[in-house]
């Protein structure tokens, strides 16, 4: 995401032969999130076309070596045999049954092997990868040692929603990339995950980014009360000031 940003501002040669190999590492770690990544980064160059010619020049010169350079590293034979493999509701439907059968498994008899039960599981899925585990479920002091962190977290969200509304508003082109992998990324684990460990674990795959935006709406808070506190001061000189007029 770094570097993407940074090909964002200015064409470099190494910043973008480093993202080729950052994208062919994480395919190596984690083939799921590296198509998530993909359209972040494709995405994020096309809404980046203007009508400067040399914007256009310079975004079809990344997307093609990036395409070429995925190709030739054997991307899209791999892709094809992870997804005929991997790819499936029905095979999602088994990962997510043997983590729902664990002891913090949630939504045993939920089925996501078809659109409808995919799409019905969002909502539960989402609040557990987003705010598991709850106070009320911790049963051992493995789970009750999160706790503090947990609340901490949930203390942010008003900061999180803030930032957010901010990055839309003003940032929005800068920020897809960034955006865009963290909608899908949260989508994906809500509709895979049915344990509530593991949705915490994986959970911070997500927060890395999120506490950017976290990050932004601290900044806005702080400077709305340091507003504030000089509306104060100059109503309190105000005040002050008529008071010596009239005496």
């Amino acid at each position: 995401m770094t570097l993407v940003l940074q090909l964002q501002e200015k064409f470099r040669i190494t910043s973008l032969v480093l993202l080729v190999f950052s994208l062919f590492g994480i395919l190596s770690l984690r083939f799921y999130i590296f198509y998530m990544v993909l359209v972040a980064v494709v995405g994020s160059f096309i809404i980046g076309l203007s009508n400067s010619t040399k914007f256009i020049l310079r975004n079809t010169v990344i997307l093609v070596f990036v395409g070429i350079s995925l190709t030739y590293l054997g991307v899209g034979q791999r892709a094809g045999s992870e997804f005929k493999r991997f790819g499936s509701l029905e095979e999602m439907q088994r990962s997510r049954a043997d983590l729902a059968k664990a002891g913090s498994g949630f939504g045993e008899d939920i089925d996501v092997s078809t659109t409808e039960g995919a799409v019905t599981v969002l909502p539960i899925g989402f609040v557990y990868l987003m705010f598991g585990p709850f106070p009320w479920q911790a049963s051992n002091l493995r789970q009750l040692i999160t706790m503090p962190e947990v609340l901490l977290w949930w203390a942010m969200m008003p900061f999180l929603f803030t930032g957010l509304i901010y990055t839309v508003k003003n940032r929005l082109r800068k920020a897809f990339p960034i955006l865009i992998f963290s909608i899908l990324l949260t989508l994906a684990y809500s509709i895979f995950q049915g344990n509530v460990g593991t949705a915490y674990r994986q959970r911070t795959q997500i927060q890395v980014f999120l506490f950017v935006l976290i990050g932004v709406g601290w900044t806005i808070k702080q400077e709305e009360r340091e507003n504030k506190k000089l509306i104060r001061g100059a109503a309190k000189m105000q005040l002050d000031d008529r008071i010596r007029v009239q005496s």
